[in-house]
């Protein structure tokens, strides 16, 4: 007689996975892993308990669904006992649901119990989704994203995806299916059409994502009164709440809604207000007195929407910047010198401290978990350019690392690393200077990637690309063809990458491994055309219900070579051209080499962050002349132009199908 029982039930987003309880004969058994879902090579611990004597053993095995054994162990058992096994995952060669078996015999009664694991290829699963949250009733699309311990797409991998109701779990709808050769797998549900939060579950609870369908969403934050986030204010300061209801689309919700407003202090006393939202921002402001932390929360009275935040009173704002030597950076090797420079700035005006600063300062260097494991001595000194300054060696264990900096009552957090070796790629010309902005379709991309430890640079013995992606996370890496070898470089060998451009306009990621062991990363910018865009006539304003007429001027993309810090590069064209917003239709000879199709993709009012594009009645597009010129009247939005400065995108597709972006104001 074999007495047989699985347990499946999953709780999302809970490790722990209760097994097995059975009582027969007074006999009880219980046993459970120390999570659900693992990787191939990784270390499945398994516990027991069981009540009685059996004088026996408790044999356990590794199993898939057809009971093939891929790893086995045994616990003798003479008195009432808690085991804990470790078992293997190695000799498993794919994804899918497997089983933990504990078998055992008592009374001439065999027993088995099956505890329900599922092992992967991938160690990490991304859920995104095409918004951050939607209308009831609408249509979600979902990427899953596989990824190994390198960060390397896994492909082929199985992916279960559910859409589940918060409350209870109960399933909405299922799709399943394999990632492609981008290590992704795509799939749509339709939410319900009440309002709600919903999960999106992958692969049984190994990962999930949770999203909100509702008429509206809010957005709170503080600022001082032009609107200007803040976060950080002096004593005294007036601090404005700033907050609007968006619709799923990201723009303003049309209807009323009471909002009520809790602002706590300090010291946990709260005030408590109501506002009435009618289709616009609304604001309200309090005196900051106290030094500390404040909190404030915005919710509406008709559903469970809301939208917190937390910011400071402190006397200074402090601005830290790590070096090694006169190189600023944030990665360091085990056991070396860092020099820290702090600034410290007036809060209110934001101008930078002149004056010494006779306070108590403090500095800590934090673990991953943000617990402190070293404080550093104050050795301060002061520098003419105002800054303070001081010295400490990173820890001997690699890993990530924060710097803690006080000074009276003021903090700031930055981050840095530690590592024995460190892998740097650098997008780079043919001469190995760098270079981070390339022509699509003419030019090369390369990019050079070295290996430091704390003596000097390391030769580079082999190099690959692990993914390509775009700005948005799409792997473009199967439509690219990659040359590698090995260059001469500060007196070693680094690896070089090459590639042709890719043909359409926007911002890569690329993502290399060398020696088999080290990866890094970095990003490159591509341009097919130039755009100046400009409200025609030169003005600088309209009125509320006017048309915005812009002048446009496309041309062939120049080859700027660098741009200092291109991540943070994303307001306009013009800053990719050299040329001012008003001042780019100067006397220059025209360069286009096709005509161009433009498009106005996105119209935002950056004042409230507003995509009004929706309320445009008619998006216009408009096509070049031979040479590059193009008019375009972009009309008022239903309800009109708010007061404000907007942002318009361009989507620009030319006679080849090649696309490329362009702003202007």
């Amino acid at each position: 007689m074999i007495n047989k029982l699985i347990n499946k039930n999953i709780l999302f987003g809970i490790v722990l996975f209760s097994l097995l309880s059975m009582n027969v004969n007074a006999l009880s058994y219980y046993g459970f892993t120390d999570k659900f879902g693992y990787t191939i090579n990784e270390t499945i611990v398994y516990t027991g308990y069981i009540d009685t004597n059996i004088n026996g053993s408790v044999d356990i095995y590794l199993i898939d669904a057809s009971e093939n054994v891929y790893a086995s162990d045994s616990v003798s058992i003479t008195s009432p006992a808690n085991f804990t096994k470790n078992i293997s995952t190695a000799s498993v060669s794919s994804s899918g649901e497997y089983y933990i078996k504990a078998n055992f015999s008592f009374n001439n009664t065999t027993y088995q119990s099956y505890s329900l694991i599922r092992i992967s290829r991938a160690s990490r699963f991304i859920i995104s989704t095409d918004k951050a949250f939607y209308s009831p009733g609408e249509t979600v699309s979902v990427n899953v994203r596989a990824e190994d311990s390198t960060g390397s797409v896994v492909i082929g991998e199985p992916i279960s995806v559910k859409l589940v109701y918060a409350s209870n779990y109960s399933t909405i709808s299922s799709a399943n299916g394999t990632t492609g050769s981008s290590g992704s797998y795509s799939t749509s549900f339709t939410l319900p059409s009440a309002q709600g939060t919903y999960i999106i579950v992958v692969n049984d609870g190994v990962a999930s994502k949770t999203i909100e369908a509702s008429i509206f969403d809010i957005v709170a934050f503080p600022g001082d009164e032009n609107k200007n986030p803040k976060f950080k204010f002096g004593p005294g300061d007036r601090v404005y709440v700033f907050i609007s209801l968006l619709d799923a689309n990201k723009t303003a919700y049309a209807g009323q809604e009471t909002i009520k407003i809790n602002f706590t202090y300090p010291n946990g006393t709260s005030l408590s207000s109501q506002l009435l939202y009618s289709g616009s921002m609304i604001n309200t402001s309090y005196v900051a007195d106290a030094k500390g932390k404040y909190t404030v929360e915005a919710s509406a009275l008709s559903n469970s929407k809301s939208s917190s935040f937390t910011f400071s009173v402190e006397d200074y704002e402090l601005k830290v910047t790590l070096y090694r030597g006169t190189d600023e950076t944030s990665t360091f090797f085990q056991n070396e010198l860092v020099n820290a420079s702090v600034k410290v700035y007036n809060i209110t005006t934001g101008e930078i401290i002149t004056s010494t600063i006779s306070g108590a300062w403090s500095f800590t260097v934090l673990n991953q978990n943000l617990n402190p494991i070293a404080s550093i001595p104050n050795t301060t000194s002061k520098y003419p350019d105002n800054s303070y300054r001081f010295d400490f060696n990173t820890s001997l264990n690699e890993g990530y690392y924060y710097l803690r900096v006080r000074l009276n009552n003021s903090e700031t957090v930055v981050p840095f690393t530690v590592g024995k070796f460190i892998a740097e790629s650098v997008p780079v010309d043919q001469n190995y200077n760098p270079k981070n902005v390339f022509i699509g379709n003419k030019q090369v991309v390369r990019i050079l990637t070295t290996i430091t430890s704390k003596t000097g640079y390391m030769n580079i013995t082999n190099v690959s690309v692990v993914d390509v992606a775009t700005q948005d996370g799409t792997s473009i890496k199967s439509g690219l063809t990659f040359n590698t070898s090995f260059v001469s470089y500060k007196g070693v060998v680094a690896g070089l990458v090459e590639f042709a451009a890719p043909p359409n306009g926007g911002w890569y990621y690329i993502k290399i491994k060398a020696n088999n062991n080290y990866d890094s990363e970095t990003w490159f910018l591509v341009r097919i055309y130039s755009v100046c865009a400009q409200l025609s006539n030169y003005r600088w304003f309209i009125s509320s219900s006017e048309s915005a007429n812009i002048s446009m001027k496309v041309s062939d993309a120049r080859d700027l070579g660098f741009i200092e810090d291109i991540t943070k590069n994303t307001s306009t064209g013009g800053n990719y051209t050299g040329y001012g917003i008003y001042d780019c239709f100067y006397d220059r000879s025209s360069n286009i080499s096709s005509v161009v199709s433009i498009t106005v993709s996105k119209v935002i009012n950056i004042e409230n962050m507003e995509d009004v594009t929706n309320k445009i009645p008619s998006l216009p597009t408009v096509t070049t002349d031979t040479n590059g010129i193009a008019n375009l009247s972009i009309p008022a939005p239903v309800g009109n132009w708010q007061g404000g400065s907007y942002l318009v995108e361009f989507t620009l597709r030319d006679e080849n199908d090649n696309t490329d972006k362009g702003y202007g104001w």
